[in-house]
């Protein structure tokens, strides 16, 4: 009945009930039958016994030539053609460009197009837009598209496409795949890392795999695949660039081989868009293959080896050798600077990731003065965004791991809302400046925003990559640190670092020591030294005791241990033979680090008029959560630091979630008593963000208080 009343509203008086209800049946009530019937009958005036007769013909005419088609839709298909064939023969030519693209809109603008070389398609409608435009009308008039005018983009049913591309001689088929490819080339040759930009790509980019660029082997061709693939990538869609650049890298080695300039930039779009996905041990690999096929043909003058050279520190970040990953940024920021300048975009990127890799071997002085560097170099590209959003994420990492919470949590803020804005709150750069600003945060004392924050991170990021991603567990540090007394979530994270990236990670040790921390909050100290000794041994053994990563579970170990009663114990674990204290054996680390400070009176007994001090009362701000809520007071034991909660802040000030403090909870003006812990720092760069604490022991004399800068 639906169908009946369709065709006699949609052709008139000319059409009753009983010839309605014979033609709908004949094309199976099939709505693209229904529609391209009522327009071919509106359109010519034709009668419906006519064009019955003529459905008839066509449909032993064609029966059996293609299946997967109803054989209803394949006739009216072709009584349509064949009639606008003879009313407008370009409005054919056009349909039959429309039946090569893929399922997505297709862009008007792209007919009209300046091209950059000439293009033997559609010659007497792209130089015509009224042309152009009489036959889109007359291709929508026989719905065999549907033009859309708000999106000024064109529309075609898969059956019609199907149908419109079987009828074109496969000896034509190529030659027209291949000129819409060249149309597409230039239709579209922005930078893909402008998110102005990301729009049109946008629009081309849905089409790549039903054009098959990757057969091409025009070098404009080529150009715009790789063009789209870095888009995919700049617009956080690693899993699409990663199934295009594996396409490009499949074909065209075969055709080219592995040290063509194309397979090379495509190999090295496919490792970065593994990374993305957390594909990292395979990536690895295949940079170095990568960086071996650069330096076939030039050697350390191919104008890629920088690339090819970033990529492999890339990945020896991921496997967590930050030393070599440290020296490979640093030849690939050389090279560079050789080959492209000191102010290229690409110098200032590869200056960028030096920073990253510096930070991460806890030269965090020298990284703070190279990323500021870095970001005064970036803010001069107006039209990279994603460079200057990276420097200034670097460089809050940077400032808050030298011991300037307070200008960290500013510049992560600022970051943040600016990536928001950009590029939306599920860009996986939003994200991970969001997990900067959650720890930023966290530091400086506002943990309701921090959990809040970190909830919202956790989230989209576990939507968008699953529960064992890196990124995804970094923002479930995040949350674990702003949940301190809930061991689930740090169990999670050690369990999915050690299944992800390795149990001989520093990750995992580091996140191991986050789990220790959580078991002497629960005056569970057994467990706490046993995955503190074990961290220690990980992190000595792939860092070295120096490593501020070391520095931190050294400390913990220290206070486990003192508070399990082995007063000695605490001094040897923390020290090494050639530096003594280990906190203070660390000499890139400057005296405004906070675990440096508290280390000499807290750990090994040797209180310093100096370390308090600049623990609880410096006014710069250096240690937010202890300055602003913290007087420190002296035990009668000689060398041990507890500290009295002197303002009227909640107890979450101290890690705890706010109205769910312990029964042991220090009230405001009075001591902190033996048993309990304090966090001292929070740090370093996500996904590794540690906490150290201190360790009051049970029955310490607390009630003595002292002046600011007392001696013990």
């Amino acid at each position: 009945m639906a169908s009946v009343e369709f065709l006699t509203r949609a052709v008139g008086a000319r059409l009753d009930a009983e010839e309605a209800d014979e033609l709908a049946e004949e094309l199976g009530d099939l709505p693209l039958a229904l529609r391209q019937a009522a327009s071919l009958m509106a359109t010519t005036g034709m009668r419906a016994r006519e064009y019955l007769t003529l459905l008839r013909d066509e449909s032993v005419a064609l029966h059996g030539r293609n299946v997967s088609i109803p054989a209803a839709v394949g006739v009216v298909w072709t009584l349509s053609v064949d009639e606008l064939r003879r009313d407008d023969p370009d409005a054919v030519e056009l349909l039959r460009v429309l039946a090569f693209f893929g399922p997505a809109p297709v862009p008007r603008d792209l007919f009209s197009a300046p091209a950059v070389r000439p293009v033997a398609l559609l010659e007497n409608l792209r130089d015509n837009p009224i042309r152009l435009s009489q036959a889109v009308r007359a291709l929508h008039r026989y719905t065999l598209i549907r033009s859309e005018p708000d999106s000024w983009t064109l529309h075609m049913h898969p059956f019609v496409r199907s149908m419109t591309r079987d009828r074109v001689p496969e000896e034509e088929q190529e030659r027209i795949c291949e000129q819409v490819r060249l149309l597409m080339a230039s239709y579209v040759r922005e930078d893909p890392y402008d998110p102005a930009t990301w729009k049109k790509y946008a629009s081309v980019a849905g089409h790549l795999e039903a054009l098959s660029v990757e057969e091409s082997t025009d070098a404009d061709v080529r150009d715009l695949a790789l063009r789209c693939a870095n888009y995919l990538s700049a617009a956080g869609d690693y899993a699409d660039a990663r199934s295009l650049a594996e396409r490009l890298v499949g074909k065209w080695s075969v055709v080219s081989g592995p040290a063509d300039p194309h397979v090379i930039q495509a190999r090295l779009l496919l490792t970065n868009a593994m990374r993305g996905v957390g594909e990292r041990p395979s990536a690895y690999e295949l940079d170095l293959e990568t960086l071996t096929s650069s330096g076939d043909q030039e050697g350390e003058r191919h104008p890629l080896m920088p690339l090819a050279v970033r990529g492999v520190a890339a990945a020896l970040r991921a496997r967590g050798d930050f030393g070599e990953a440290t020296s490979m940024a640093g030849k690939a920021l050389e090279q560079a600077r050789g080959t492209y300048g000191n102010d290229h975009p690409l110098t200032v990127l590869l200056q960028c990731d030096t920073a990253l890799s510096v930070c991460l071997t806890g030269a965090y002085e020298h990284a703070l003065r190279l990323s500021e560097e870095t970001f005064t170099a970036a803010s001069r590209w107006d039209g990279h965004v994603g460079l200057r959003m990276k420097a200034w994420e670097v460089m809050a990492c940077c400032l808050r791991l030298h011991g300037r919470p307070l200008e960290a949590r500013d510049a992560a803020e600022e970051v943040f809302q600016y990536s928001t804005d950009a590029l939306g709150f599920d860009h996986p750069r939003t994200l991970r400046a969001g997990r900067e600003f959650a720890v930023g945060l966290r530091q400086v004392g506002e943990l309701g925003d921090a959990e809040n924050l970190a909830i919202r991170v956790h989230a989209a990021h576990l939507h968008r990559y699953g529960p064992r991603h890196p990124g995804t567990l970094a923002a479930l540090i995040a949350l674990s640190n702003s949940r301190r007394f809930q061991n689930a979530l740090a169990e999670e994270v050690v369990a999915g670092y050690a299944e992800t990236l390795g149990a001989d990670h520093p990750f995992h040790y580091a996140s191991m020591g986050n789990l220790a921390l959580r078991h002497r909050d629960s005056d569970d100290h057994a467990a706490a030294m046993n995955l503190d000794r074990r961290a220690l041994a990980g992190l000595d053994a792939r860092l070295g005791r120096d490593h501020p990563y070391a520095l931190a579970v050294a400390v913990n170990l220290a206070s486990d241990l003192a508070g399990s009663g082995d007063t000695e114990g605490r001094c040897s674990s923390a020290r090494t033979p050639r530096h003594g204290c280990s906190a203070f054996s660390a000499r890139r680390i400057r005296l405004r680090w906070p675990a440096r400070r508290t280390c000499a009176s807290t750990v090994c007994g040797r209180p310093r008029r100096r370390s308090v001090r600049s623990c609880a009362m410096r006014p710069s701000g250096r240690m937010p959560t202890l300055s602003a809520s913290i007087t420190p007071t002296l035990t009668a034991r000689p060398g041990m630091n507890v500290w009295t909660w002197s303002s009227t802040r909640p107890r979450s000030d101290f890690g705890a979630e706010a109205g769910s403090a312990p029964a042991a909870s220090p009230q405001p003006g009075r001591s902190l008593r033996g048993g309990q812990s304090i966090p001292l720092a929070f740090y370093p760069r996500c996904p590794n963000s540690m906490l150290m604490s201190v360790f009051v022991p049970r029955g310490a004399d607390c009630s003595r208080k002292s002046r600011a800068g007392a001696q013990a």
